[in-house]
């Protein structure tokens, strides 16, 4: 593993000389590089074959995406979270690309009892929470307009609560305990929490960005909106007066991490040729 730290064009100027040292004295197959400014670091010193995954915003935002552009052409191979993503890429592979979704741990993201007295005992579990998909402090992840379609519900007994600094554990925890997942995000890739909240049979309620829509498909109690906070609100009031859980689990099996582990060794075959035995 090998980590570029710090923020800014210095810290990835930076990262270039850390990374070629690094690699200098040792011997790899493949170097494989999350997001495209990664990528392109990666694809300026590496003298071993490259594959780079993109998530989101090294393709949604404009100058990262042109900084993807060049990561692209470095690459071996390039692996895209969503087909959406793959089709906003200014510069589009047709040859050496996948469509590989992140995995999710299926054995720590599942349906728990919340009614387990212990269980509740340890959540803490009062009224009504809806869990908002990120820190309320990320701009991308759009918090006003998730708090201005919550207020909307000032009939319910209800809190909203940001999700931030919590270990996989924590997060499935919260998603068993809270009543409705609201991601309101202006852009997106392949968001890891719509899946992990589906496999522990969370209702969702997300704007229509990355493959959201896909994901979620026919799941009930599950509602993908336009960025207007009436209709949020609505379909929030829909969920909570039905009190159910949905049936997401059901149709997550596909990104379970074993599945996709095995995609993305069939890449690392295909770069260098093995067979698959």
């Amino acid at each position: 593993m090998f980590f570029l730290r710090g923020t800014g064009i210095l810290s990835y100027v930076k990262g270039a000389f850390e990374l070629r040292k690094f690699l200098k004295n040792r011997e790899y197959d493949i170097v494989h590089a999350h997001y495209g400014y990664c990528g392109f670091i990666a694809g300026l010193v590496s003298r071993f074959p490259i594959v780079v995954t993109y998530h989101g915003t090294d393709i949604n935002e404009k100058v990262s995406n042109l900084i993807s552009s060049f990561s692209i052409l470095f690459a071996s191979w390039n692996i895209f979270v969503s087909e959406e993503l793959y089709q906003k890429a200014f510069w589009r592979p047709k040859t050496n690309f996948s469509i590989i979704p992140c995995g999710v741990d299926l054995d720590i993201f599942k349906p728990v009892d919340i009614e387990n007295k212990e269980l509740k005992k340890d959540l803490g579990r009062k009224k009504i929470e809806i869990l908002f998909s990120s820190a309320f402090s990320n701009k991308i992840k759009n918090f006003p307009l998730a708090n201005e379609s919550f207020l909307l519900l000032n009939d319910f007994d209800a809190t909203l609560i940001e999700l931030s600094n919590k270990t996989r554990k924590e997060v499935a925890e919260m998603l068993n305990r809270c009543d409705i997942l609201l991601l309101t995000s202006f852009s997106e890739g392949s968001p890891q929490i719509i899946k992990e909240a589906m496999a522990c049979n969370c209702p969702i309620i997300s704007t229509h960005v990355g493959d959201v829509k896909k994901i979620i498909g026919q799941t009930k109690g599950c509602f993908v909106t336009k960025f207007d906070k009436y209709e949020i609100a609505e379909k929030m009031r829909i969920i909570l007066e039905k009190g159910e859980r949905s049936d997401g689990r059901k149709f997550v099996g596909e990104f379970s991490n074993q599945l996709i582990v095995q995609k993305i060794l069939d890449v690392y075959r295909q770069v260098l040729f093995i067979p698959r035995g």
